[in-house]
């Protein structure tokens, strides 16, 4: 697939117009479109209720997300938004009273408040002071304590575009067994992220931005050795082995990350990203980040 072929894609650069919000919300591709026009047309005409071939179409976008992230499919789980995904994360943790949490005061709010909802529970909240706009990997690692849980922050700054050095930080957290979670909401599409190379525990990423999806979507990602200290505090009739099994109601959770799906996902959502992460795909994961740089 040739950059040609990508911007093909896009209907509205035949019209002239150049378009730079991708900060805000990304336009939809052509095969994103395409899938998710036919979904609807499906469900007014005909296969109104073929789940099976949802379950085909969510498997396969789960497979594109791993690749794209490096891990493995049962690692990904959808939500509905990025400050949910973080609120997983937060209410799912065995936290200790006296346990710290490192932010800093340039991070969009979707990634502070979730945290900020466990003060009241007795868990400290450190904010990491900003430089001239920016906080590096060094701010992050000079404000540890011995009582740091999570360290929490975004792949790429909203306000400032800054990329911080999460391998530098990963690092760190292994080492030490600091929960390392990453807001990836204004990276991942543009930029390449591998958990494995930069130690992340825990993705949260909505898809309307650079992963040009729709509003109303978003995945995680969480590290398996996370999810066996992890205590789900919501969880619904698909969190659970044998979730077909109606009227037995054994609250067996799954050991995948499905395990956070608790029932109706958003089904228009994922048809629309499996579109979407086919051109990603086709394209080259890594292509992308150098043509963007």
């Amino acid at each position: 697939m040739t950059i040609i072929d990508v911007r093909k894609s896009f209907p509205y650069l035949g019209k002239g117009m150049i378009y730079f919000n991708h900060s805000s919300s990304g336009p939809l591709p052509k095969p994103a479109l395409e899938i998710a026009t036919k979904y609807l047309s499906d469900k007014s005409e005909g296969k109104i209720d073929d789940y099976k071939e949802f379950l085909q179409i969510m498997g396969e976008t789960r497979k594109e997300l791993a690749l794209m992230i490096n891990t493995t499919p049962d690692r990904i789980a959808f939500t509905d938004n990025t400050s949910n995904g973080i609120n997983i994360i937060a209410q799912s943790i065995k936290w200790k009273k006296g346990d710290r949490v490192i932010l800093n005061d340039v991070e969009f709010p979707a990634n502070v408040y979730p945290f900020l909802n466990l003060e009241k529970d007795g868990i400290e909240i450190d904010f990491v002071k900003s430089k001239n706009g920016i906080v590096t990997s060094e701010d992050i690692l000079e404000a540890i304590k011995p009582q740091t849980r999570l360290i929490s922050i975004s792949q790429v700054q909203f306000l400032s575009g800054y990329r911080v050095d999460l391998e530098q930080i990963g690092k760190f957290c292994k080492e030490r067994g600091i929960i390392f979670c990453v807001d990836a909401i204004q990276g991942l599409g543009a930029l390449r992220l591998d958990v494995e190379k930069c130690n992340v525990d825990f993705i949260s990423c909505g898809v309307q931005k650079w992963m040009l999806g729709m509003q109303g979507l978003a995945f995680i990602y969480v590290r398996k050795e996370l999810q066996e200290q992890m205590e789900p505090k919501y969880v619904g009739w698909t969190s659970v082995e044998g979730a077909w099994d109606l009227l037995k109601y054994n609250l067996k959770l799954k050991r995948t990350a499905d395990c956070f799906h608790t029932g109706t996902l958003n089904t228009l959502g994922i048809y629309a990203l499996s579109g979407t992460m086919k051109l990603f795909s086709g394209f080259g994961f890594d292509r992308i980040e150098e043509k963007v740089l």
